[in-house]
């Protein structure tokens, strides 16, 4: 393994869309083919998301596939997401980015790289305007 992924909880201020993406980075860094990752992710599940995986890991058969129901029903993403993207989460990042403010001895780099990780938390599909932004 030339990369270890991030392990995943299922827990509020965990984004499993964002952990997804990075999964997937991983996987192509340690050169796994798709049907390999299905298996090797088993591995990086913890806590909630691990119960959850062993209730749901035969049904899996894609890792990403939008074609219609049933192949989203059988996708790791799509069940990931609608497990684990709940309002407990949104509610998470919604307080921080209503409650985000530069402190006192912070560098403005670092309030930015903050603030991004907040904005990407409440706005993973980039939806917002720059008006809502700022």
């Amino acid at each position: 393994m030339i990369v270890r992924p991030q392990e995943f909880y299922g827990k509020p201020g965990e984004d499993p869309k964002v952990w997804y993406d990075n999964f997937i980075i991983d996987a192509a860094v340690n050169r796994w083919e798709d049907d390999q990752i299905l298996d090797v992710v088993a591995g990086f599940f913890k806590g909630a998301a691990r119960k959850w995986y062993v209730a749901v890991r035969n049904k899996l058969r894609y890792l990403q596939d939008n074609t219609d129901n049933a192949h989203r029903a059988a996708s790791l993403y799509y069940q990931l997401v609608a497990r684990f993207d709940t309002d407990a989460r949104q509610d998470h990042w919604h307080a921080k980015w209503k409650d985000i403010q530069i402190e006192e001895d912070e560098r403005v780099a670092d309030y930015a790289i903050r603030f991004n990780k907040v904005l990407k938390g409440v706005d993973y599909n980039n939806n917002f305007t720059i008006k809502m932004r700022v």
